[in-house]
């Protein structure tokens, strides 16, 4: 599962190294984010619900559940309340509380390009960059 702000795309490179092994993989679109349609949820658990739906209704179940930021914090939620989804699970780069920064809050709500801008600065940077490097 991928960011806040992100698509499935920012998975492509791992996608590629599994399918170059055999493995398949499944990159989604979290609501409202990509071409999934309709509207964000308003928190982490009712992702997580949505994904244990989702999870449901695949042939194959996962062999891992993978999630980064924001999407680690929804996989986190639904191993928790769907263990029986999340046979094995893969954090990266998340922390629980996780915080974020007033200036990523407010570019959000005033300017989402910038907000998008952000977030995708931080998520690909060689090294550790601060929202408030963002002009």
């Amino acid at each position: 599962m991928h960011g806040a702000g992100h698509d499935h795309e920012v998975w492509r490179a791992v996608q590629d190294a599994l399918a170059a092994r055999g493995v398949a993989s499944l990159a989604i679109d979290l609501p409202g984010h990509g071409r999934s349609g309709g509207e964000a949820p308003a928190s982490i658990g009712a992702y997580a619900a949505w994904c244990a739906r989702l999870v449901d209704n695949l042939e194959q179940p996962p062999a891992v559940v993978a999630g980064h930021s924001m999407g680690a914090l929804i996989a986190l939620e639904l191993a928790a309340s769907r263990p029986d989804c999340v046979p094995r699970l893969a954090l990266i780069g998340c922390c629980a509380p996780m915080p974020v920064a007033d200036v990523l809050l407010d570019a959000a709500r005033d300017d989402l390009a910038q907000a998008q801008a952000m977030v995708n600065r931080g998520s690909f940077a060689s090294q550790k960059v601060s929202p408030h490097d963002v002009e």
